[in-house]
C-alpha cells in the first residue's frame, strides 16, 4: 500500500518486524495498517518516519500506490 514505505524498508535492510520492534506499534496492527485496513495515527507516522530515518517528508512516505487511488 505503500511503496515508500517499502522501498525505505528495503534501503535499510529492515523488516516489518524490526519496523515494529522499532516504534512500539504491534506487528498485527502494523501489517492491518500498512495494508489500509485502517490508518495511521500522526505519532505513529513520526514514529515510522524516525525509525526509517529519512528525510523524505511524511506526505511522500505515506503515499499510497498509485493503483490504489484509482479504486
Amino acid at each position: 500500500m505503500f511503496p515508500n514505505i517499502r522501498a525505505e524498508l528495503g534501503r535499510r535492510k529492515m523488516t516489518r518486524l524490526d519496523l515494529s520492534a522499532e516504534t512500539g506499534i504491534k506487528y498485527g496492527t502494523l501489517i492491518s495498517k500498512l495494508n489500509g485496513e485502517s490508518e495511521f495515527t500522526f505519532a505513529e507516522a513520526v514514529g515510522i518516519k524516525k525509525a526509517l530515518k529519512t528525510e523524505m517528508p511524511c506526505e511522500d512516505l505515506f503515499e499510497p500506490d498509485e493503483l490504489e487511488n484509482e479504486e
